[in-house]
């Protein structure tokens, strides 16, 4: 049987100032993320880890790939994931891209997740992450023949 630990231990561990126990911590979120008595707190536990150093912030978005089928609210989990997406140091060209793949057969709205998709490729710093990553979502948009277009329709001009 699995030691549980408690979430208040686990919450200690994020917010601590040590690189090691910040990765434990995102690392005991997922082992323990269905039986822990608030996953929004879990969810914005790991939410906050995208903005510390490289080696937390991708066990985070790793983290946050493995969790998010078992957040209640899909939509606002969406919206968060998006507003993270807004740091410049979310990788759209690595893990980043790979648990975008991963959660969006889950989200509720498709079509809108594919539309939020879209207008993160106005942003040069992360538009081929995107643009690949798009491709890989394809596969679950509804509408696929407006999703085409929507691709062919990209400006890929860098000015």
């Amino acid at each position: 049987m699995k030691n549980s630990v408690s979430q208040e231990k686990i919450h200690r561990l994020i917010i601590s100032p040590k690189t090691e126990e910040k990765k434990i911590g995102a690392n005991l979120i997922v082992s323990n993320f269905i039986s822990l008595p608030d996953k929004k707190k879990a969810w914005n536990d790991l939410l906050s880890l995208i903005k510390e150093d490289y080696s937390v912030r991708q066990i985070a978005i790793k983290a946050i790939g493995q969790t998010f089928p078992y957040i209640p609210d899909k939509e606002q989990a969406w919206n968060d994931v998006l507003r993270s997406t807004d740091d410049w140091r979310f990788d759209f060209d690595g893990y980043g891209s790979e648990v975008i793949c991963q959660i969006f057969s889950y989200i509720p709205n498709k079509e809108k997740g594919w539309d939020d998709l879209l207008r993160k490729t106005g942003r040069y710093f992360q538009r081929s992450g995107v643009v690949k990553t798009l491709g890989l979502v394809f596969i679950h948009v509804p509408d696929k023949e407006k999703a085409w277009k929507d691709i062919i329709g990209l400006d890929f001009t860098w000015s």
